[in-house]
């Protein structure tokens, strides 16, 4: 009995492993548009044509997005001399007036050179083309797109990855290993059936 117990066990914990390397490797669905190649001219957001922007697409109550956030603090700590961030947070027009306003927007307020958006029904992350939590776009000062992707190695993970790697190395004029990577979040959107 107390084998089969064991193997049940086992078994269990086996599944459980895989199930969460599964999740944590599965990247979220992203738009990559020929046409996307330049800043968007039918959004409201601003950017400020000196400097690199980075824009950074958040649903305010995505798990995964905490690492996402963590990850931006750390570029934008060691960037900031040369990059403006725009952070900007999906709000459902059917929602309460603040429910954008999640402990990831009070996180994201420690991100240096950085502000605050919301972002009524998800008008501007749609003229980004823009579909999963921790989607981030750089856009060097004549408002080329340089970078497009997301900031972590896998879902709710922080250290150097891929894209954190490629914005630093852009930011500072310098030749990146890739212009592009997987983001890891939740949908920004709900899909329609």
């Amino acid at each position: 009995m107390k084998a089969l117990f064991f193997a049940v066990w086992a078994c269990l914990i086996g599944f459980c492993y895989w199930a969460l390397i599964a999740y944590s490797a599965d990247s979220g669905a992203q738009n990559h548009q020929a046409d996307l190649k330049t800043w968007p001219v039918d959004t409201t957001l601003a950017r400020n044509k000196g400097r690199f922007t980075l824009v950074t697409f958040m649903h305010p109550h995505c798990p995964c997005s905490r690492a996402s956030l963590n990850e931006l603090n750390k570029i934008m700590t060691r960037t900031h001399n040369n990059m403006d961030c725009q952070i900007v947070f999906l709000k459902p027009s059917s929602c309460d007036s603040e429910w954008e306003k999640s402990d990831l927007w009070k996180m994201s307020t420690l991100v240096p050179n950085s502000q605050r958006k919301s972002d009524v029904d998800g008008v501007i992350a749609k003229s980004f083309n823009a579909t999963t939590s921790g989607q981030t776009f750089l856009y060097n000062p004549d408002g080329k797109l340089v970078f497009a992707g997301g900031v972590t190695a896998s879902r709710g993970h922080e250290g150097d990855s891929l894209g954190s790697i490629a914005i630093e190395d852009l930011a500072a004029m310098k030749r990146a290993k890739a212009n592009c990577s997987q983001v890891f979040g939740c949908p920004l959107f709900e899909k329609k059936i």
